[in-house]
């Protein structure tokens, strides 16, 4: 059974969700997709009912703040993702403060990359 799903540069957009709902998908790379803030909104959407993923890179994509912030939010209660990869999204202050908000209430996390 597949794990690991490296899709780095393949941009995938919107057909991340079915992915997800796999239930089998631990580690997910999906690093300089052209992924936008509605893409990211799918994804939590998406990350909310998820209960296989450990590691997800979304690193260098245009999800700016809503869909920063709307990751944070989907990450404050997922109960096994340890890494968190989202550095040069293209977002600001308000996305990083959600994130700081997120990690009050998701203690499985323990790589949070926020480079920008």
């Amino acid at each position: 059974t597949l794990h690991t799903l490296n899709l780095y540069g393949n941009f995938v957009g919107d057909k991340i969700a079915p992915i997800l709902h796999s239930g089998v998908i631990t580690t997910l790379n999906l690093g300089e997709n052209s992924l936008n803030a509605t893409h990211a909104q799918n994804l939590a959407a998406a990350l909310a009912d998820n209960r296989s993923l450990t590691s997800l890179n979304l690193e260098s994509n245009d999800i700016g703040n809503l869909g920063a912030i709307s990751i944070a939010l989907s990450i404050s209660h997922h109960p096994l993702l340890t890494v968190l990869e989202i550095g040069s999204c293209g977002f600001g202050d308000d996305a990083a403060i959600a994130f700081g908000k997120a990690l009050s209430t998701n203690t499985q996390l323990t790589y949070l990359d926020l480079y920008n």
